[in-house]
């Protein structure tokens, strides 16, 4: 993958806590330039994902594959689910 689609796919990650940050600091301080500045990344971040769906299909290449035998990964997915979530509900059983 080219560099600068990593890059852009890595702001794009970031844009929703940008927005988040951007809000926080609004309720907090009220209107600034600052927080003018966080929503207009983050909206220009968010839109990112958009623009390199349609790079990828003027850029990008297409790979012939052939599948013989495709497995059910659905217990590695419940695993996983269940271990990100087990910590939130024992820290708040605690309280």
């Amino acid at each position: 993958m080219r560099s600068w689609l990593r890059v852009a796919l890595f702001i794009s990650s970031l844009s929703p806590a940008l927005l988040g940050f951007g809000w926080g600091r609004y309720v907090i301080n009220g209107w600034s330039v600052e927080v003018a500045q966080f929503m207009i990344i983050s909206i220009l971040g968010t839109l990112l994902p958009i623009l390199v769906i349609h790079w990828l299909a003027q850029q990008g290449e297409s790979i012939t594959i052939s599948v013989k035998k495709v497995e059910s990964n659905d217990f590695i997915l419940i695993a996983f689910l269940v271990s990100y979530v087990l910590p939130f509900f024992i820290n708040g059983s605690q309280t």
